[in-house]
């Protein structure tokens, strides 16, 4: 049978068969043929989609499929995505497409053409178009965070939206997840926020260093700040994606402010409290001494500044309320923006039990009080208050050590008196004064706008008038002699008073320090040494007064410890907590001509010495030991370390320190720190510019001839932390911090200008 023939029977098979394929080779068009078949599945046309929206489509072809593509836009359209093997699905990205919507409306949805163009093995090309509407509105994201953090510290941010988000953000801090995120309503009534936690940020320089420990490299010291990034990422309900991107600065700088005003730091050193830094602000344009001034107030936690306002300040006759407690809450109660200082059962006898009454008279703790009473010339209702009386001749005097400020004027009916008003830190209202008069001369106005009056020792919660010695005077006070040292403790108007005379020892003469050149230890111990300022060849070394109980223990010249050597004068004089000192004493040791040499000892907190720095008792150093400060706490290794010296050297290309315990060993600890650096306040018998801690740690103020100011800061055990140069040229500045305060602060009288530092 022929092949015509075939065809023939089988077209008229097909005629009777209800179905039949076309079996017949398709007739190729001239443009190569049709490509694959595309069926698509999402989006539908008219469908609204999201910048990130599903896409699924069949794609089939007898050929096989070589590609499918999906594009936005006429032509020439712009590529999406591309297959090469099934399935061909997925999420994709239409971010690009935006550029090429139409119509767009104001609430972000535009119109777009979708073009799918599939591919077969021989090169077919077919497409199928669909028009759907884009969504294009994301959320915006905000990240409320601090200025600075604090390396290793918590870190707690609110991340915010202009619109719901699908899920809670995901927020990375220098790539790590946070610890935390914790939905909350909006007080404003919009989108919810989120409070994210990260419980440990980043660490700096130090925190990331596994060497030495007493010998850390001079780039890991500095590295004091460093920018790290936050990320947030979330999507909107329409699943459309947000990101947010900042720097965060990691730095050892809580804040760095300029002053409204002229820093008086020759009139009164700021004194640093749990809740900020007092400093004196001249009321004029010439800043010395004797400057009329005004107590300013910068928080600890970010530098807030709280000026001075007598129309806030109530005067009472009642001691001052203990300060609020800087941890109780934010910004907008007491914790944080100030405090109402002093502390009335922290001092000398555990404070005033009923107050100050209109009659004015406490009744002397066993002697050591002298009756106070309400300000002759002040009226003030009997458990009522007035206000502060800002024309009636007060003038800020000086701080006590927690932060209370003497007022001072003398009293118009009693000249001998002086009139005081003492109040603390702000706080958030009217801020409590009290008012009464001591028995003594304090600060006073004079007419050429100056202000005069005694130098203050203070002593905790305590400041102290020049020492009063009372006899016959011939380079000492022989017998009978007096030597009396009067302290106020401001927030309660009580007076503190010891008393030491040389009945009992008619042969030990009585001297008298030079005023400021005295020292209390901290605590309610309350010891207080004064050395011999007189002459170099009568009277005791010093004197150590332990109050409230009045004890009085002059220390002989002829003592083992100087070594038989002629005692000169006391040259460093450092406070410990256990109310003991450490003292360097000028010696000389020659016969007919000078040989000078140089003691360091401990004195306990009854007067005695107990111990040697840098050699045994009664062996004498050839050289002055350049002693920086005394640790307050920690230990060095298993070693209490608490009252232990640190001295400082230039061992070029390094500077040395090393700690010294009371034993008369070689040095407990020694580090080395790169560069060489000056102590500017070596010759100064106090120990300025040197904070150490109850923690172990210790500040210190030095100069370099490359860097100029820096902060050098050790942790406990003398183990060097970090190294922060100042940015300004600077004369004359302070490092001021309390022995149980995080905080030290660089304040510079120059530039007006105060840096808190985070040491722990």
């Amino acid at each position: 049978m022929t092949v015509r023939w075939r065809r023939v029977l089988l077209a008229a098979s097909c005629l009777v068969l209800p179905a039949c394929l076309d079996l017949e080779l398709p007739s190729v068009p001239g443009d190569g043929g049709v490509g694959p078949t595309l069926t698509i599945h999402s989006p539908l046309e008219g469908q609204t989609i999201s910048l990130n929206a599903p896409v699924s489509l069949d794609a089939d072809s007898v050929n096989g499929v070589a590609s499918v593509t999906v594009t936005c836009g006429g032509a020439p359209s712009t590529g999406v995505f591309a297959w090469n093997v099934p399935p061909y699905t997925g999420v994709v990205d239409f971010t690009r497409c935006t550029l090429v919507t139409s119509g767009v409306a104001d609430s972000g949805v535009g119109q777009l053409q979708l073009t799918f163009i599939g591919v077969d093995m021989l090169g077919h090309v077919s497409t199928k178009t669909i028009n759907v509407l884009l969504d294009t509105t994301t959320a915006s994201l905000s990240a409320v965070l601090p200025e600075r953090v604090s390396p290793l510290s918590r870190l707690d941010l609110t991340v915010g939206s202009n619109r719901p988000l699908l899920l809670p953000p995901t927020v990375r801090l220098a790539g790590r997840e946070a610890d935390g995120i914790v939905q909350r309503a909006n007080p404003d009534g919009g989108s919810p926020l989120y409070d994210v936690t990260f419980i440990r940020a980043p660490g700096l320089g130090i925190d990331n260093y596994g060497g030495d420990p007493f010998n850390v490299p001079f780039e890991v010291l500095v590295e004091v700040e460093r920018s790290v990034s936050l990320t947030v990422d979330a999507r909107a309900t329409n699943g459309n994606a947000s990101h947010l991107e900042q720097g965060v600065l990691l730095s050892r700088v809580l804040w760095d402010r300029i002053v409204p005003g002229r820093i008086a730091i020759d009139a009164a050193e700021p004194v640093a409290t749990a809740r900020g830094i007092q400093v004196a602000l001249a009321k004029n344009t010439t800043v010395n001494a004797t400057s009329d001034w005004l107590p300013g107030f910068f928080r600890a936690s970010d530098g807030t500044y709280v000026p001075f306002d007598p129309n806030s300040i109530l005067v009472s006759g009642n001691p001052l309320p203990p300060p609020p407690d800087p941890d109780a809450g934010g910004s907008s109660g007491d914790a944080g923006s100030g405090g109402e200082g002093g502390t009335p059962d922290g001092g000398a006898d555990a404070g005033l039990d009923a107050g100050l009454n209109d009659s004015g008279v406490v009744i002397a703790d066993a002697g050591l009080r002298s009756p106070i009473s309400i300000p002759s010339a002040l009226t003030i209702p009997d458990g009522g208050t007035i206000p502060f009386p800002q024309d009636a001749g007060y003038v800020a005097a000086d701080f006590d050590s927690h932060g209370n400020v003497l007022f001072t004027r003398p009293d118009p009916i009693q000249r001998t008196l002086s009139d005081v008003i003492a109040l603390g830190e702000p706080i958030n209202g009217p801020r409590p004064a009290t008012g009464y008069s001591v028995p003594f001369s304090l600060d006073v106005l004079q007419s050429d706008g100056t202000v005069t009056g005694p130098v203050l020792t203070r002593m905790d919660d305590l400041v102290c008038i020049p020492d009063i010695l009372n006899g016959v005077f011939t380079s000492c006070y022989g017998a009978p002699a007096t030597h009396t040292v009067e302290c106020l403790q401001p927030a309660t108007g009580q007076l503190v008073i010891g008393n030491g005379d040389n009945t009992a020892n008619p042969n030990l003469d009585l001297a008298a320090p030079v005023a400021g050149g005295t020292a209390g230890a901290f605590g309610a111990l309350g010891t207080y040494l004064a050395p011999n300022d007189d002459a170099s060849f009568c009277g005791p070394t010093w004197s150590v007064f332990a109050l409230p109980q009045s004890t009085f223990v002059p220390q002989p010249r002829t003592d083992s410890a100087f070594a038989g050597c002629s005692v000169q004068s006391v040259n460093r004089l450092l406070p410990v907590v256990d109310g003991s000192f450490a003292v360097g004493v000028n010696l000389d040791c020659g016969a007919a001509t000078s040989v000078p040499r140089w003691v360091v000892l401990r004195v306990d907190a009854a007067g005695a010495i107990s111990g040697s720095y840098l050699a045994k008792v009664g062996v004498t150093l050839p050289s002055q030991p350049l002693v920086l400060g005394v640790l307050q706490g920690g230990t060095f290794g298993t070693v209490p370390a608490l009252g232990a010296i640190v001295t400082m050297r230039n061992d070029p290309p390094y500077t040395t320190f090393e700690a010294w315990l009371p034993d008369g060993t070689g040095p407990a600890v020694v580090a080395r720190v790169p560069g060489l650096y000056v102590y500017g306040s070596s010759a100064l018998r106090l120990a300025k510019n040197v904070r150490s801690a109850t923690d172990g740690s210790l500040s210190v103020l030095l100069n370099s001839a490359t860097f100029g100011d820096v902060v050098l800061h050790f942790g406990p055990g003398l183990q060097p932390r970090w190294l922060y140069r100042y940015p300004r040229i600077a004369q004359n500045s302070s490092l001021i911090g309390g022995v149980d305060q995080g905080n030290v602060y660089y304040v510079d009288p120059f530039n007006n200008d105060i840096v808190a530092l985070k040491r722990f």
